[in-house]
């Protein structure tokens, strides 16, 4: 195998970054798209596992149960240093990923339910009134201020940002794009360092 199959793996996590942006006006359809971009991008490592099983002739298969562990142990057997060089960055790069909460979303994505979100959005009218509202998985719970803000009527433009109530101050949007620029990363640092030449 010359290409990494996690480089595959990438295209459909852009993919549904593609499809969050798309569709960021509409909750329900968001949540659809974020749980598909959550469950590939955290794939994205554990591709990386069998891609470098292959590359480095581990005797695995892509239907046998890969974890890291399992690798060191083979690696530890064939006395394979540099099999063993890639595991460590591997290890450090998915613990940084696991530092980051979106990354760790995908557990109560698939398993839970949607994470709660928050919609904040402006509403032309007089002016433009902000308003913010919770979203759960099965309801909008509307969290309306006691007293909204009013912008003046020259922002004829109405705002709708998603945030992640763990994230307060960026755009759910741009956490998402900041986390699919980590794992590409990532990738791209083990093929450069670690995937050996033909």
């Amino acid at each position: 195998m010359d290409q990494m199959q996690a480089k595959e793996k990438l295209k459909e996590v852009e993919y549904f970054l593609i499809a969050l942006r798309r569709t960021s006006q509409n909750p329900e359809e968001f949540n659809y798209n974020l749980s598909a971009f959550l469950s590939a991008l955290r794939s994205v490592p554990e591709f990386m596992l069998y891609d470098f099983a292959d590359r480095y002739s581990l005797s695995f298969t892509r239907e046998d149960y890969l974890t890291d562990d399992i690798f060191a142990v083979a690696a530890k057997v064939l006395r394979r240093q540099d099999v063993l060089d890639f595991l460590n960055s591997w290890r450090q790069n998915l613990g940084r990923l696991n530092q980051n909460s979106l990354f760790r979303k995908r557990v109560r994505s698939v398993h839970r339910g949607y994470p709660p979100l928050v919609y904040d959005y402006a509403v032309n009218t007089s002016g433009t009134i902000t308003s913010r509202f919770f979203q759960e998985p099965t309801s909008i719970i509307r969290d309306a201020p006691a007293n909204p803000t009013i912008f003046p009527a020259a922002n004829p433009s109405p705002r709708f940002e998603i945030q992640f109530p763990d994230f307060p101050n960026q755009n759910a949007l741009d956490v998402c794009q900041d986390t699919f620029n980590e794992v590409r990363g990532f990738v791209e640092t083990a093929e450069r360092d670690y995937w050996p030449k033909p």
